[in-house]
């Protein structure tokens, strides 16, 4: 926990390898925990299709899913922190149109489980 995703249009200059390691310190630090318990999965998106469906539109949606029990403050906090990160960590191409947006949702703590196995 956190289980982090993000998908992506193609085309964007992004380096997420950078914006992961910030993204976790971020959300360790607005929701506590261990740095070490967040997990960033990437999903380029092969097609997107926004507004019109003109090829000038690109997107970046993250989602995050994270114990339940925190107030409704604390996850604004953690959308807002993350669209600034992402702001500056994302280009889109000339000419185009970035769509940003962060969805931040409960995870029910009386029934998620998780497990870390070393080899």
């Amino acid at each position: 926990m956190p289980q982090i995703s993000v998908d992506y249009s193609e085309g964007l200059i992004f380096d997420r390898r950078g914006f992961a390691r910030a993204l976790h310190a971020l959300t360790a630090k607005v929701i506590g925990g261990p740095i070490a318990d967040c997990k960033t999965r990437f999903r380029r998106t092969d097609e997107t299709f926004i507004s019109d469906g003109a090829e000038m539109h690109a997107m970046v949606f993250v989602e995050f899913w994270i114990l339940s029990g925190r107030t409704t403050a604390i996850k604004a906090q953690l959308s807002e922190s993350t669209l600034a990160l992402l702001q500056e960590s994302v280009t889109s191409p000339q000419g185009s149109q970035l769509h940003l947006a962060v969805s931040v949702c409960d995870l029910d703590s009386d029934v998620y489980r998780r497990v870390r196995v070393s080899t």
